[in-house]
């Protein structure tokens, strides 16, 4: 069995993030650029946070808390199509080194 601890620390600001993972007492660094992928990866956890408690809810037979949280797990869903597009063209500006066309 493979045990990972991850600990994160900020390096010149938000232009990028150290990870160091430890295994079996070996220290492994990955310095990288942080992406618009994780932001993605945000995304999908807040709407499987919004769709437990839209559950939790029902369970509760708070059925009007639960009907807003459906609305706006609807509204999320309704948005995700834009924003992955967004979030591709983002990358698409970086690789090309278009910081004017990253930042829109």
């Amino acid at each position: 069995m493979r045990f990972w601890v991850l600990t994160i620390r900020e390096i010149n600001g938000n232009r990028g993030k150290r990870f160091t993972f430890f295994r079996k007492g070996i220290e492994f660094h990955n310095n990288f650029q942080v992406y618009f992928g994780s932001r993605m990866s945000e995304f999908n956890n807040m709407l499987r946070l919004l769709e437990r408690k839209r559950e939790e809810s029902i369970w509760e037979e708070k059925y009007a808390q639960a009907s807003a949280i459906d609305e706006s797990v609807k509204d999320l869903k309704a948005r995700e199509a834009g924003l992955r597009e967004l979030i591709i063209e983002r990358e698409d500006a970086l690789k090309g080194k278009d910081l004017i066309a990253a930042q829109r």
